[in-house]
């Protein structure tokens, strides 16, 4: 739990506080916030999944880009990658591709430290936490999902993670593509649409 400022007493996080249900789903833009939710929740035995197993095999891919076993070794890879790609990203004035990118490192370096956490150091231990984490066949838990996955899906209560923009402005499309993938979470709540700010614990 955070704690509270003026007492000292523990603060329970957002998704206890609001009786967070298995029938609910909470749904984010982005991946990371998902991931970071997800360990929180298994932490204080919260039983949820991810949702989007293809994600999870798109990040062992990039974490496997390159022929090392160590996840420092990794990490500077990522470190170089992500600024590589992003100055393409920028030159090219695709806020989408930054976003997507920035995201899928970001996810990663999430897993790492849960996987360093937990005393291990390799590209299998990191395989397999992904693995792990993301499902698309357990029911009878919270649904952790990100907009793109939750196309044409419905939820009686869906509880929405407001991320901040990344990057700039970018192209039209990509900016009309933003506000599509807005309205597509928006509509997901048969009864009920709850805002999460990024930043609640």
């Amino acid at each position: 739990y955070n704690t509270n400022p003026t007492d000292g007493s523990p603060v329970k996080p957002w998704y206890m506080q609001d009786n967070v249900l298995a029938t609910d789903a909470v749904l984010c833009r982005y991946t990371r916030p998902l991931i970071e939710l997800a360990y929180s929740m298994i932490k204080n035995g919260h039983a949820c999944k991810v949702e989007g197993r293809d994600i999870g095999l798109g990040l062992i891919a990039l974490a496997s880009k390159w022929k090392i076993t160590r996840l420092d070794t990794l990490l500077e890879r990522l470190a170089a990658y992500q600024t590589r790609e992003v100055a393409k990203a920028i030159e090219q004035r695709s806020t989408r591709r930054q976003q997507e990118i920035e995201d899928k490192v970001g996810t990663l370096r999430v897993f790492i430290a849960r996987v360093n956490a937990q005393g291990k150091h390799t590209l299998a231990d990191l395989r397999s936490e992904i693995e792990k984490l993301f499902q698309d066949d357990v029911k009878n838990v919270t649904t952790l999902c990100t907009g793109h996955k939750s196309k044409g899906r419905e939820w009686t209560r869906v509880f929405w993670i407001r991320t901040m923009q990344r990057g700039g402005a970018g192209k039209e499309w990509e900016a009309l593509q933003e506000d599509n993938l807005c309205y597509v979470i928006c509509t997901r709540a048969k009864s009920e649409l709850i805002l999460v700010p990024e930043t609640t614990g």
